[in-house]
């Protein structure tokens, strides 16, 4: 008895480091990490994920709807994004929390260098 509930605790622990480091990836908000990061939630059965993109005038939005996660994983990942968001915003990255639903909703926009280019002239051309 004692040693399941020690091989309880040890896979308990692995799985908060795994939330831990995953959370981390997300709230990067850097496209490559999100996706790597929702990749491995998959492939270790942490969450289903449902992935769709929408092409808008600027670029293209991409949604990652999770469900059926581990509450302790909505509570890392919850976690490390107030800390985050707290330290800067990150633009055109947000994560949603609906915890009555079971549904936790990350989306990144990426914008294209044209509208980038165009962004950048009128914050630099400010005086006319």
């Amino acid at each position: 008895m004692k040693l399941l509930r020690e091989t309880i605790r040890r896979i308990l622990l692995e799985n908060q480091q795994h939330y831990e480091k995953l959370s981390a990836l997300i709230c990067t908000g850097v496209k490559e990490s999100v996706v790597q990061a929702v990749e491995l939630l998959e492939a270790a059965e942490y969450a289903d994920v449902e992935y769709t993109q929408h092409k808008w005038h600027s670029g293209i939005h991409h949604v990652w709807k999770l469900r059926n996660y581990d509450q302790a994983f909505a509570e890392e990942l919850e976690r490390q994004h107030q800390i985050r968001t707290g330290i800067k915003i990150i633009p055109r990255f947000s994560i949603t929390f609906h915890h009555q639903k079971g549904l936790i909703a990350i989306g990144l926009s990426e914008v294209s260098k044209a509208y980038e280019d165009m962004d950048q002239f009128y914050q630099d051309d400010q005086n006319f």
